[in-house]
């Protein structure tokens, strides 16, 4: 019980420090904390916060898909995986979560929204990419007749 009492006095002190906009220091006592309790999702996911304030998207995503593979299907770190990679500009790879994200909360908006836009950014992209390799076709061009 003890354990407990001290875990939920550490997340409200590190709540604290990101209310106050003290980012750097709260990153630092998380990386504390997460060895005395790391199994715990709340200092997790608390990190991954504080990482994402930090502008440090490499090690954000690690965390994520830490979390992810703990955590299984947890639509909040589903929904953290495919706004982060949608951030990034990593279309495709935010499109498999969003799809997940879909799955597994089939009345979120927000991931329909998504779906529709990324699909639409793929599909450009990949005939964009493609314009140069479509045949010419040329009406004016003369055709040499068939030989008898």
């Amino acid at each position: 019980m003890a354990a407990f009492q001290s875990e939920r006095e550490h997340l409200a002190q590190l709540e604290w420090l990101f209310q106050q906009k003290k980012f750097a220091e709260g990153l630092a006592r998380t990386e504390s904390v997460l060895r005395e309790f790391p199994a715990s999702f709340h200092l997790k996911f608390l990190r991954y916060r504080f990482l994402r304030q930090l502008k440090q998207p490499a090690e954000a995503l690690r965390l994520l898909r830490e979390m992810h593979a703990m955590s299984g299907d947890n639509i909040l770190v589903v929904r953290e995986l495919a706004d982060l990679h949608f951030r990034q500009k990593q279309y495709a790879e935010s499109l498999l979560w969003y799809n997940k994200l879909a799955f597994l909360d089939s009345f979120n908006s927000q991931a329909q929204e998504r779906i529709k836009f990324l699909k639409g950014v793929l599909e450009t992209g990949v005939s964009d990419r493609l314009a140069d390799t479509k045949a010419e076709f040329r009406p004016e061009a003369e055709v040499a007749p068939a030989p008898a």
